[in-house]
């Protein structure tokens, strides 16, 4: 169906429904009328006898396409004796077949011959099928009076049945022409919002993602068009992040570039000492950690590729960060790691966790406190507080600091620690900052 307009395979779909529902309804109150069908033609019959008994002894009498009706007087035989004897019969087109049922007409005739009551009714099988009988009689003198004798098979109940499948089958078809109607205006005015979001997004790339997406309604197109729009929005939010990052990269780079030129011209200028050579090694390190920032970064994206995540224990990743960093960071690390262990790889937990054991360096005064317990890590330093207006945007790349710094390493962490199924918080405690590494939900 995915070949098909959507417009037309809602209308399939509510055409077969409406079909579906309506053959179960169908069968349903065929079994559950079955009584109330027999009852009617019970009733219809006995009111049909009621009518010829009223009418016995006249010309006309109103006749009934779906029963037969026979008509007895009281007489004396040749043996003297007083019996009911056959005066009329019914001969309708629609029930004369009735009469050429034997066993029908001989089951009537021995009723009549054995004196029956005055009102009886009776129901018979014959050949599968079910006759209804009602017998209805007066006796006015010792020869005289009458005896009607009714009957009928399923036929009345077959024409209620008919005209209830017909109505029925009307009704469906109504039902379908209506609703396919209906169905075929709501579809055109969806799928015309549908097509205008589908416009404007075509437009998206053309304008440069500045065209903003309409976002009128509260149904699930609206929402839709929402998602759509806040999608624009952080798409043109990172373009201006990369334009951002590309512009501090930029900076970053030129500055010891251009150290490291001018030392080196002085250098074989013999203007400066060849112990200015130091400072040439610190800014080629310090474009070395930048570049390894970058590489970093560029990694995430290729993270699958590298190897499969796999239970890690993080106290081993911290043990490694620590022992690599002890030598240049104359303050105390105290830690405290129970043997939890996150689904990842060893290396990119040490680049995420890494980069936040760096970033506390810097600033704690005395000591760093890492601690590991239920899969909640705590990496804490006593430096000062972080400002509250920069502390939403710690996490973006190249956001200014509260000592004016530029990094990419928070966002770096952030964002491996993302594809891991992991999450970073930061706050303010006594006497320092707390950032937080724990599992999603």
């Amino acid at each position: 169906m995915n070949r098909w307009k959507l417009s037309t395979q809602i209308s399939i779909m509510f055409t077969a429904v409406t079909v579906i529902i309506s053959l179960v309804f169908l069968l349903i109150f065929e079994f559950s009328l079955q009584r109330v069908y027999q009852n009617e033609n019970k009733y219809q019959l006995n009111q049909y006898l009621n009518d010829v008994v009223e009418w016995w002894n006249r010309e006309a009498i109103r006749h009934n396409n779906f029963n037969g009706y026979i008509i007895y007087e009281w007489e004396l035989n040749a043996d003297d004796e007083i019996v009911l004897v056959e005066k009329r019969r019914s001969s309708v087109e629609e029930t004369i077949d009735l009469f050429n049922n034997e066993k029908l007409m001989d089951h009537i005739t021995q009723i009549a011959h054995n004196n029956p009551p005055s009102q009886f009714q009776e129901e018979i099988k014959i050949e599968r099928v079910k006759y209804h009988i009602d017998g209805k009689g007066q006796r006015i003198a010792e020869e005289g009076g009458f005896y009607v004798i009714v009957f009928t098979d399923n036929r009345y109940t077959k024409s209620i049945r008919d005209d209830f499948a017909q109505t029925l089958r009307f009704t469906v078809l109504v039902l379908i022409a209506l609703g396919n109607v209906s169905l075929l205006l709501w579809s055109r005015l969806v799928l015309g919002r549908i097509g205008e979001l589908q416009g404007e997004i075509s437009l998206l790339v053309k304008s440069n993602y500045e065209r903003p997406i309409k976002t009128e309604g509260k149904d699930e197109i609206a929402g839709l068009a929402q998602s759509i729009e806040q999608m624009r929005l952080e798409i043109l939010e990172n373009e201006q992040t990369k334009r951002e990052i590309m512009q501090n990269i930029s900076h970053d780079f030129k500055t010891p570039i251009s150290v490291i030129r001018t030392y080196g011209e002085a250098i074989k200028d013999g203007v400066t000492d060849v112990n200015d050579i130091d400072v040439i090694i610190d800014q080629a390190e310090l474009l070395n950690h930048k570049v390894v920032q970058l590489l970093q970064l560029n990694k995430i994206t290729y993270l699958t590729q590298d190897q499969e995540p796999e239970a890690v224990f993080v106290k081993t990743v911290i043990h490694n960060i620590v022992n690599k960093n002890k030598f240049k960071f104359d303050k105390e690390f105290v830690l405290n790691l129970d043997n939890s262990t996150y689904i990842a790889t060893a290396e990119g937990l040490e680049i995420a966790i890494g980069n936040v054991i760096d970033n506390a360096m810097r600033y704690a005064e005395t000591k760093i406190v890492i601690v590991l317990k239920n899969k909640i890590l705590t990496i804490y330093n006593d430096g000062e507080y972080i400002d509250e207006a920069f502390m939403e945007k710690i996490f973006k790349p190249y956001e200014k600091s509260n000592k004016g710094e530029f990094g990419l390493g928070m966002s770096i962490t952030q964002q491996t620690l993302a594809f891991y199924n992991l999450t970073i918080s930061v706050k303010n405690v006594r006497k320092g900052v707390m950032f937080v590494i724990e599992p999603i939900g």
